[in-house]
């Protein structure tokens, strides 16, 4: 199994952008169940709750052959990436 690596700093200037403003009151309520559960709050808390993984904050992509402009899950729904994608590759957060 290939180990793919999340950039902890690029993955958390993608999940706190602006454009997912949205996505804001979903983020501060999964911190605020990992603080009141754990009693404190790190990066790879948030990361392993969070759903979306953007190829672009992912370090060695390109070991994958696939395109980075869409989401890994969304790839494997449209059939760009085979449904076994998560068989051949495994996905941990490299902290900075």
């Amino acid at each position: 199994m290939t180990i793919l690596y999340v950039n902890e700093k690029a993955w958390l200037d993608w999940a706190f952008t602006p454009s997912y403003r949205d996505e804001r009151a979903n983020l501060l309520d999964t911190i605020k169940h990992i603080v009141l559960r754990k009693g404190s709050f790190e990066t790879v808390d948030l990361w392993q709750n969070y759903e979306l993984t953007p190829p672009r904050v992912i370090e060695n992509w390109e070991v994958t052959g696939y395109p980075k402009d869409m989401y890994v899950e969304d790839m494997i729904e449209e059939g760009i990436i085979p449904d076994d994608f998560w068989d051949k590759y495994d996905i941990h957060l490299k902290e900075n």
